[in-house]
């Protein structure tokens, strides 16, 4: 087997290139590098284009990770010339899952390696762990964003562990990034850009599904920074009945279901944390009414009829604290007043082959939900809070039924009408190539 050619040369140059820091590992924020002693056994990778590495993901992966997966592949491909293959992590009823041979494996797979890193990656709360052992190169990231940066600090260590054509890393060398040396993306900043963005997801909750009261359809959801609320409607003649449900996030646990409501559509709902308000708002989708509920006892407080429809809202504070998707009288992206006087209306994007949702709106921009129509996955448009510019798209690669997005802080959760309520983490990130 070639892994055994070069050895003694590759032994005597590792004392040297043992005293390189990558790009990844530079010390800084709170990485951990475990570079092992000078005479460790080393694990070819490749060896003048010739290789019997694999390239292995999960057998059944997020989009994120199929994308990744066939990526990291290409690159390895044009980078060394050398015969890779990219399969997922099955074996056999009669395979042996300590001989699986040489292999770099991307993110959560089956084998004992990527368990053993996902549980320390958990246990550090880190960005990243890249580890290297006798057989395996494991690369494991907390976010996609952050398995990005993981693959460049492993691209980067191939190339610096590679003398006389030969590309070797110590066994044993292990870098853990912390999550302050990984940045999440600005999305909008990106898209200004013309960059391309994707987002990938990761359930955290599921509604108890089916019920046997018929309230079976998800519609709006808010965030107050501990609980999450959601509403499913159901039909009640001519018009349409809810309940809310208030979510721990800690636990992701139903606490608290309203009576039933007379919020018709209840497309979207955001939460008004203005000091002493304590309001969740929820826009009906009839006959211009909005409805505030208190978010304690899950009752009406007070229903208002406004100038013009709503369909999504979003709550961002300051004098203009309110971002409506208004039509029929204020048509577009509607800023308002405390009292929902709106004060700014920009247009909408063109969202041909895609059925509007709801809404989320932070300190910088607005998060426009876009669900399947004659097109087969979601999409998010993004514009800008200052003046209302569309900023550019980002795809989400499913065909379940977006609804609204939730942020708490930096974290995004987006709920999906599938079988009930699904709510999960929204990460964006952009594909890596």
């Amino acid at each position: 087997m070639f892994f055994k050619t070069n050895l003694r040369i590759l032994l005597l140059g590792l004392t040297v290139m043992l005293s390189f820091l990558c790009a990844c590992d530079a010390g800084n924020g709170d990485d951990t590098v475990i570079e092992p002693a000078e005479d460790v056994p080393v694990l070819v990778f490749a060896d003048n284009g010739k290789t019997n590495f694999s390239v292995i993901r999960a057998e059944e992966p997020d989009i994120y990770t199929f994308e990744t997966a066939v990526a990291v592949y290409k690159k390895l491909k044009n980078t060394y010339s050398g015969d890779f293959s990219l399969t997922d992590d099955w074996l056999g009823p009669n395979a042996n899952p300590a001989e699986t041979g040489y292999e770099l494996l991307l993110f959560e797979t089956a084998r004992a390696e990527s368990n053993a890193a996902m549980e320390d990656l958990a246990a550090a709360d880190a960005a990243y762990v890249i580890r290297v052992t006798d057989e395996k190169i494991v690369v494991v990231g907390a976010t996609p964003s952050a398995s990005n940066e993981a693959l460049n600090c492993f691209f980067d260590l191939l190339e610096q562990y590679t003398q006389n054509g030969v590309t070797a890393l110590p066994v044993g060398l292990e870098i853990t990034a912390g999550k302050s040396d990984v940045k999440e993306p600005d999305v909008g900043a990106l898209l200004a850009a013309g960059r391309t963005v994707h987002a990938s997801f990761l359930d955290v909750f599921d509604y108890p599904y089916p019920r046997t009261d018929g309230f079976l359809d998800s519609q709006g959801a808010a965030s107050d920074g501990s609980y999450v609320y959601f509403i499913m409607k159901k039909a009640d003649g001519d018009r349409e009945v809810d309940r809310i449900f208030k979510i721990d996030m800690q636990t992701w646990e139903i606490v608290a279901e309203s009576e039933v409501l007379p919020l018709d559509h209840a497309n979207d709902m955001t939460y008004d944390a203005q000091t002493h308000t304590h309001t969740l708002v929820v826009t009906n989708m009839y006959e211009h009414i909005v409805t505030l509920i208190d978010p304690d006892t899950l009752t009406v407080k007070e229903t208002q009829t406004l100038p013009y429809g709503t369909y999504g809202v979003g709550y961002v504070g300051g004098d203009m604290p309110f971002f409506f998707l208004g039509y029929d009288g204020e048509n577009g992206l509607v800023m308002t007043d405390r009292s929902f006087d709106a004060m700014r209306t920009t247009p909408l994007a063109s969202a041909e082959g895609f059925t509007g949702q709801g809404m989320d709106a932070d300190s910088r921009y607005a998060y426009v939900p876009l669900s399947p129509g004659t097109e087969a996955y979601n999409k998010i448009q993004i514009y800008s809070l200052s003046d209302g510019e569309h900023l550019g798209d980002v795809m989400l690669d499913t065909t379940m039924e977006s609804e609204t997005i939730v942020h708490v802080g930096e974290d995004f959760y987006i709920q999906f009408n599938h079988n009930g309520s699904k709510i999960a983490r929204l990460m964006f990130y952009e594909p890596f190539a």
